[in-house]
């Protein structure tokens, strides 16, 4: 079906305002790391100040701070780490053979597995259930497979993994955990 000129209007508009914001949060990365280069701020000091700063001039930044979620040594080679969220699925943290740490929502594509109980090689992971391999850096599903997981943002600094608060509070919360065994016959039983 085709859409309507009002339809690809409303998504260009859409398009452009995610473009603006994007480069809204690169301008602030840089801003924040000449401000801990040049007075020697920590991270969070020097972004503190960049929002006070916006607030005296009438405008809100976007949370672009990174919160720490574990030591890379916490993460088992070739293997996983779940961080639970309030709302929505938990965060699947993975480490590889080369220390390289990877983020991605705990749920395949195919039927929902959880891809934290899979197995890491390289730069990819095979889900436990039906051995689909996805791609650690995207989240997608390599051919002939077909499907993707929401794929989140990773700063390691001195052996810590980071993740963007944003992220965690607004990312593929629409995926809740699923409900099974005797929880599900109470779910569903009127």
């Amino acid at each position: 079906m085709a859409q309507t000129r009002s339809e690809l209007q409303a998504q260009a508009q859409e398009l452009q305002a995610t473009l603006a914001e994007l480069n809204d949060r690169r301008t602030i990365e840089r801003a924040k790391a000449l401000l801990m280069q040049r007075q020697k701020l920590s991270e969070q000091d020097a972004y503190n100040r960049l929002r006070k700063a916006a607030m005296d001039r009438g405008i809100k930044l976007v949370d672009i701070s990174w919160k720490l979620i574990c030591a890379v040594d916490d993460i088992p080679r070739l293997g996983a780490r779940r961080v639970a969220r309030p709302v929505g699925m938990d965060i699947a943290i993975f480490r590889n053979d080369q220390d390289q740490v990877f983020a991605l929502l705990d749920r395949c594509p195919h039927k929902g597995g959880p891809l934290s109980q899979g197995i890491v090689f390289g730069t990819s992971v095979a889900c436990p259930l039906h051995n689909w391999t996805i791609g650690l850096h995207t989240g997608s599903a390599q051919a002939p497979d077909v499907g993707c997981t929401q794929p989140f943002q990773v700063k390691v600094v001195g052996g810590v993994v980071y993740l963007l608060a944003a992220e965690l509070a607004d990312l593929a919360l629409e995926h809740l955990l699923p409900i099974a065994g005797p929880a599900l016959r109470r779910a569903t039983s009127p």
